[in-house]
């Protein structure tokens, strides 16, 4: 998902309004957070009437739900990009990590608020729970692409999608700093132990399998 004003409305395809209106209430969600976010703003900033809202979203959760869901397809377009491009473990852990601090930054204010929706609707976290199970499935079939054959328990990939969200999410907002740490020396740390959960298939610049 990029970042992006919303341009005044056509008619057309109940899907292209759909996408409209998710792209809006994800920006205003970024902006404003769950609880400073209501029908109206966003449909103010997609240009639409209210009543076309209510006609693909029950109410403004559901709408912030599917605007993180476009997120995280959106990311891991990105990060299956990065994965089966040609490089090293180690090239393709400093993108996937690059890619990943840059679009929490870019994005810190529609996680915060999911984490907010979280806190008071239940069904919230289970939909979050199964895009997360989807990440997971998605990053084991990527690294079968890359290194073939090779097995891994899922809890490992469940780990590594953790490390690569929390650490990701850390970064962007600047809590290396806040440590007194030195962010150079945590991302060269997480490059590396995303490279070793990845494998090194030894055919360095050469490409994927």
């Amino acid at each position: 998902m990029t970042r992006q004003s919303v341009d005044r409305p056509r008619r057309g395809h109940p899907d292209d309004t759909r996408d409209r209106l998710v792209r809006a209430a994800a920006e205003t969600f970024d902006t404003y957070g769950y609880a400073g976010t209501d029908v109206r703003r966003i449909v103010a900033a997609a240009g639409y009437a209210t009543g076309t809202f209510y006609r693909h979203f029950p109410h403004k959760g559901a709408a912030l739900l599917a605007a993180y869901e476009a997120w995280v397809v959106a990311e891991w377009e990105a990060l299956g990009a990065a994965i089966l491009a040609p490089g090293s473990a180690r090239e393709r852990a400093e993108r996937i990590i690059d890619i990943s601090i840059d679009l929490h930054a870019r994005w810190r204010g529609l996680r915060e608020a999911l984490v907010g929706y979280r806190s008071i609707d239940e069904n919230a976290t289970l939909a979050y729970r199964e895009l997360q199970r989807r990440q997971v499935a998605t990053l084991a079939r990527l690294r079968e692409q890359v290194s073939p054959g090779t097995v891994r328990p899922p809890e490992a990939d469940v780990l590594l999608v953790m490390l690569i969200e929390r650490a990701a999410e850390a970064m962007a907002a600047g809590e290396p700093a806040e440590l007194g740490l030195r962010w150079d020396t945590m991302r060269a740390l997480l490059v590396g132990a995303v490279a070793d959960a990845l494998g090194d298939d030894d055919r360095g610049s050469g490409g994927c399998p």
